[in-house]
């Protein structure tokens, strides 16, 4: 869907600098220091050891000469990629404290609403939203401006009584698109990868952008830990069962969810919906949902061992297929 473009979004998204990261190439390997600077001073993240979440991996280890909690340096890493407006994506880090959430969105002015969104309660209005970019602007990033003894962005954010405390600090985005996973993210850096409603690109000749063609899904098994996920949405049929085809081809994956109805399955407790699905589920579509895991160690296969144990009625000498003998077809007029 055609985004309305934002006048300035560079300089607004300026803004919102806080939960941005400018380079993301330069935090390859080292994702969890870029997290650790913003809850150096966290009580949450300093007394986490006692409380940690099952799924975290316990061998994971703090990198050299990192100030970070060994809770945070062990805690999950997820990645959304084409975050849109940040709905999922925010509140998937409001309900985990304990997870790091990591967001990337190519276009500048969905970016800008997802910035905006994270410094919010998710049920504002669009107008409450541009009145926070206002005020952030107008204090210039620093202090705030007064108006008559008063906080003037204090009075402009926090409107209907809702409070305003700033993004969650598990949480970051950053504006790009990704086509190699490698240039971003080491081997086993993350723990889950999500797919919401990417687009389909349904013409042939863009088959290699869509973000389950097995280029993208090697680079998905070269990022991920063992173990770790990458969970599917979308409502177009086609792009489904083109998604799960290649994650079957892929080899390293295993598909622990499938569903063609998400919403009366029994994944539906736990799914955590979209702005897109939100208004899917108003047109009464379907949303399709995969789910597959990394295996915990790629199986190697061996040719030779392989056609040892195969039958021998599947067999044929040196292990070359025997041609079959060719078969003369009369032509009309020739003598026989």
């Amino acid at each position: 869907m055609r985004q309305k473009k934002i006048k300035n979004v560079d300089e607004k998204i300026v803004s919102f600098s806080g939960p941005l990261i400018d380079d993301p190439a330069a935090y390859k390997e080292r994702w969890r220091e870029a997290f650790g600077r913003a809850r150096a001073n966290s009580a949450l993240w300093l007394d986490a050891d006692s409380a940690q979440r099952p799924d975290m991996d316990s061998t994971r280890r703090a990198p050299a000469n990192s100030a970070l909690s060994d809770a945070c340096a062990r805690a999950p890493l997820y990645l959304e990629i084409g975050c849109g407006k940040g709905r999922f994506i925010k509140e998937s880090a409001l309900k985990n404290p304990l997870s790091l959430f990591l967001g990337f969105e190519g276009q500048k002015s969905v970016l800008y609403r997802a910035l905006q969104r994270a410094y919010v309660n998710s049920d504002v209005s669009v107008r409450e939203l541009n009145e926070v970019a206002l005020a952030l602007a107008g204090s210039g990033g620093g202090g705030c401006a007064s108006r008559g003894g008063h906080d003037a962005r204090a009075d402009d954010i926090d409107r209907g009584s809702r409070a305003v405390a700033g993004p969650p600090d598990n949480l970051l985005f950053c504006a790009g698109y990704i086509s190699d996973m490698r240039d971003y993210f080491a081997d086993g850096e993350l723990d889950g990868v999500f797919l919401n409603f990417s687009d389909p690109w349904p013409k042939v000749r863009q088959s290699k952008r869509r973000l389950t063609s097995p280029g993208y899904l090697n680079g998905y098994l070269a990022a991920l830990a063992a173990g770790g996920f990458i969970r599917f949405k979308t409502d177009s049929n086609d792009f489904f069962e083109y998604s799960r085809a290649c994650v079957d081809a892929a080899g390293g994956f295993e598909i622990t969810a499938l569903t063609d109805d998400l919403h009366v399955s029994e994944y539906a407790a736990s799914n955590e919906t979209t702005e897109y699905e939100m208004r899917f589920l108003n047109l009464n579509k379907k949303i399709h949902y995969l789910e597959a895991r990394k295996r915990p160690r790629l199986r190697e296969v061996n040719l030779r061992e392989v056609l040892e144990e195969a039958p021998l009625a599947g067999r044929c000498e040196a292990g070359r297929r025997q041609a079959a003998p060719k078969r003369r077809v009369p032509v009309a007029g020739r003598k026989r």
